[in-house]
């Protein structure tokens, strides 16, 4: 099983050095400040729905009270609101919209999207802790 999981890291390290190669540094200081709202409103439209899942699902299901009710609706929220921002590129890719505005503008909003969706991730991972209940802020950096 670890073999098998180092190799599906390396092909994902690979696809994602692919879509690196194809973004376009240079045009984030131009749309900026649009794909920064874009990116606010579509983390945290998700978001609301992922806490409002969480608040259903633990008065619905058995046994998810047995978490604890902050790391979940954090998780939950975070779950729901990541993008694929590799598929997300080679679709744009495949249609050659990386050089309309749309298509550059959208590119920077999921790039801002991900890495805030990242941060988020691994946020709720520290909150969790590990399987002795330690929260170490070191698994966050």
């Amino acid at each position: 099983m670890a073999s098998l999981e180092f190799i599906a890291s390396i092909g994902l390290l690979f696809f994602l050095f692919l879509v690196g190669q194809e973004l376009d540094l240079y045009s984030i200081p131009q749309s900026g400040r649009k794909a920064f709202c874009i990116t606010a409103v579509e983390i945290s439209l998700p978001f609301i729905c992922g806490i409002d899942v969480a608040v259903i699902l633990c008065k619905i299901v058995d046994g998810v009270d047995k978490a604890e009710f902050p790391q979940f609706l954090i998780f939950m929220g975070v779950s729901l609101s990541i993008t694929a921002f590799p598929v997300l590129a080679r679709i744009l890719a495949k249609l050659k919209l990386f050089t309309m505005c749309v298509g550059e503008t959208t590119m920077v909003a999921t790039t801002f999207h991900d890495v805030a969706a990242w941060i988020l991730l691994a946020l709720a991972v520290v909150l969790m802790g590990d399987d002795r209940g330690h929260k170490s802020p070191l698994v966050f950096v």
